[in-house]
């Protein structure tokens, strides 16, 4: 598939609609919240989120905004996505995928993620728009997944990361 059209059957998969049109009304405005900017650091490579959607923090429970991948998440999961946000950067592409959560989690916990590429000034790319949606659309609020019995241990394993 190329490039360019990720962002296009990404758009119906994520919504579940049949055509960009029908996709356009179902994102709608309030998708928005969904999205976080991440700025990049070339030398060293760092990820810091310019802005954290108001979706997403309700989803995960805080508001990232401003902080660095490097100090988030656990150390499996955080590579991973800096080794997403390095392709994406190296590429200059746009990346579409459905993540896994945690290995040890169930699917349903699982998201869509379309990484798109920005650069502000000059060659480099500086900016990498995120649009993040869980797999399973009833999944709206941290307290949707954060106090189920099968993720217990890893929000604990999570929450420590945070003192």
């Amino acid at each position: 598939m190329t490039p360019s059209l990720i962002p296009r059957c990404a758009v119906c998969t994520i919504t579940g609609a049949r055509s960009r049109r029908s996709a356009r009304s179902r994102l709608g405005a309030a998708s928005i919240g969904s999205i976080l900017l991440a700025d990049i650091e070339s030398d060293p490579f760092r990820v810091r989120y310019r802005l954290f959607g108001e979706r997403l923090t309700t989803l995960y429970g805080r508001d990232l905004t401003g902080r660095d991948v490097d100090k988030l998440y656990l150390p499996d999961f955080r590579a991973d996505l800096l080794d997403a946000y390095g392709a994406v950067v190296a590429s200059r592409d746009a990346r579409y995928e459905v993540v896994k959560f945690a290995d040890e989690l169930a699917s349903k916990y699982d998201y869509h993620r379309l990484m798109l590429p920005f650069r502000r000034s000059g060659q480099a790319i500086d900016t990498v728009m995120v649009g993040i949606f869980p797999v399973d659309r009833t999944l709206q609020r941290a307290d949707d997944w954060r106090h189920s019995e099968d993720v217990r241990d890893f929000v604990s394993r999570l929450e420590a990361l945070d003192g």
